[in-house]
């Protein structure tokens, strides 16, 4: 039996995750994977990191 509390950052994680799940839950596989991609890139430019390279999707 885990007695452990679970930290408030932790439980903030986990909320956060389900949501980022939430927003791609209806989509094909394909489709959710190239927006969290582009969300990913959208946000790494917004905190001034830089990005070499451009992405291209391969659909085998």
């Amino acid at each position: 039996m885990n007695n452990i509390k679970e930290s408030k950052s932790l439980l903030d994680v986990y909320e956060w995750k389900e949501s980022a799940y939430q927003e791609v839950a209806n989509l094909p596989l394909d489709e959710a994977l190239e927006k969290r991609i582009e969300d990913s890139m959208k946000m790494a430019k917004k905190l001034g990191f830089s990005i070499k390279k451009s992405m291209e999707f391969v659909y085998i």
